[in-house]
């Protein structure tokens, strides 16, 4: 294989930005950042109200002394089991990086 030319390295380079604008990482929350980013369904600002006050709820309360499960109640098609994996998603990888 020969060396790669300016032209390839350049588009190369924009391609990785392009990605990595897509994505739209913050580096504060890089998880839930990179969960939106590639999410298949549209994340509306009430989605992401919900999503980001159960997580706040979840931080202050310490697990371990948790007495019932948590519960999410909506209508029909209205992303119960979508936000439901979403935490299960986001919690996992909290713990495999922990």
């Amino acid at each position: 294989m020969g060396m790669m030319t300016d032209d390839k390295r350049a588009e190369l380079m924009k391609e990785r930005e392009a990605l990595q604008a897509k994505e739209k990482i913050d580096e504060a929350t890089p998880l839930y950042s990179r969960m939106k980013s590639l999410s298949k369904y549209p994340i509306t600002p009430e989605f992401e109200g919900c999503v980001t006050r159960t997580v706040e709820k979840l931080l202050t309360d310490d697990p371990r002394e948790a007495t019932e499960p948590g519960l999410l109640l909506g209508n029909i098609q209205c992303g119960k089991t979508k936000c439901g994996d979403d935490l299960d998603e986001i919690d996992r990888r909290y713990w495999e990086e922990a």
